[in-house]
């Protein structure tokens, strides 16, 4: 069984994977475009929602960790805010793969702020049988959304 730092882990690994795979592609490539941006859409949705209401949630419990929690969740919304104007805007433009990049900036960032500094200070304020419990609920709620999804 995986801890709830193995299993965000992971989804970071996904979306860095998908985000990598995207700056692959050329403005040719409108229908992988279009499905890897959908993928990263779906993987991102998820992992913020549940990492919202299950990892945050724990650690704003703690005055420690609240405000970092607080921080961590208005930087998902600007994810949200960019990973949707990616979407809308027409795929082959020039100004798209400018775009991408400060997308990719964003969330490699917060990735990297959750991996090097949250998740250290979240160990003092959550017990190892406590991070087991959230790992399986993240890892089921996760496996039961991607299980609904056409």
């Amino acid at each position: 069984m995986m801890d709830v730092y193995s299993v965000l882990k992971e989804d970071h690994q996904e979306a860095k994977d998908l985000l990598e795979e995207l700056e692959q592609t050329s403005n040719k490539a409108m229908d992988a475009r279009e499905r890897l941006l959908a993928e990263l859409k779906n993987a991102l949705e998820t992992h913020m929602f549940l990492e919202e209401t299950t990892f945050y949630s724990a650690l704003r419990d703690s005055s420690d960790t609240s405000q970092l929690a607080l921080k961590a969740f208005e930087e998902h919304q600007i994810i949200r805010k960019l990973v949707r104007e990616l979407a809308d805007d027409f795929l082959t433009e020039d100004i798209w793969g400018a775009k991408l990049k400060v997308v990719k900036e964003n969330i490699e960032n917060h990735f990297a702020q959750e991996e090097e500094i949250i998740f250290e200070m979240a160990q003092n304020v959550i017990t190892d049988d406590r991070a087991e419990e959230l790992g399986a609920s993240v890892a089921t709620k996760k496996a039961e959304a991607s299980a609904s999804r056409p």
